[in-house]
């Protein structure tokens, strides 16, 4: 009984002391210290820590269905778009194709209006 209740102080105080005042000043000396209370002779900075987040929120069933289904939604877009993509792109192997035979055609262009 006893060790229940200094355990039950203890998380308390400990929960109590992560919400104090957090203090930081510097001595004669030029160091900086950090706690929660500052001697009275020193001129400190002293700052509340922000409180906790809260927790994240839980989600229904009907909310993760939703939310299934519109992820679903957007790789089935995803797999169009790229299918598309895939369609508008030329082989390389056409592509060198027509860039030689323009080639070709320049060169012989060229040949028959008197170049090199």
């Amino acid at each position: 009984m006893v060790l229940r209740s200094a355990c039950a102080a203890i998380l308390i105080t400990t929960g109590l002391s992560a919400y104090a005042d957090i203090c930081r000043w510097t001595d004669a000396d030029g160091f900086v210290h950090y706690g929660d209370r500052a001697p009275p002779q020193a001129e400190a900075q002293c700052e509340r820590p922000p409180p906790p987040s809260p927790p994240p929120r839980k989600l229904d069933a009907y909310q993760l269905e939703r939310d299934k289904a519109d992820v679903e939604a957007m790789i089935e877009r995803t797999e169009r778009d790229l299918e598309d993509v895939r369609r508008s792109l030329v082989p390389v192997s056409d592509a060198q194709a027509r860039f030689e035979s323009a080639l070709a055609r320049a060169r012989l262009f060229r040949a028959r209006a008197g170049g090199k």
